[in-house]
């Protein structure tokens, strides 16, 4: 699913980034939480976070992970591609390129 502003109702966007010792695993609703899971395979451990984000499709397509924390915590991205399925996003300040 997308996530767009006026979307509907219960709208959960999955984003997956396999990595070969985990992966990470982010779940967006539709009402500004989100739950990120991680797991490790070298120690099997998987942790779970929630927090919540903002989405600004105004301007430069900006989502903002715990804007609630200071300045030093939150996490913004750029919404780089996105279709029903699934999001391209890269942390600002850094480079986007495309993977093989």
């Amino acid at each position: 699913m997308t996530i767009s502003k006026g979307y509907g109702k219960n709208v959960t966007m999955t984003l997956i980034l396999s990595r070969i010792v985990g992966w990470i695993e982010y779940k967006f609703t539709e009402t500004n939480t989100y739950m990120k899971t991680s797991y490790d395979a070298l120690s099997h451990n998987t942790s779970v976070e929630q927090g919540i984000y903002t989405l600004d499709l105004s301007e430069d397509n900006t989502l903002t992970l715990n804007p609630q924390i200071s300045n030093i915590s939150s996490v913004n991205y750029i919404i780089v591609n996105q279709t029903r399925s699934e999001m391209t996003w890269q942390k600002v300040g850094t480079t986007y390129s495309k993977g093989i």
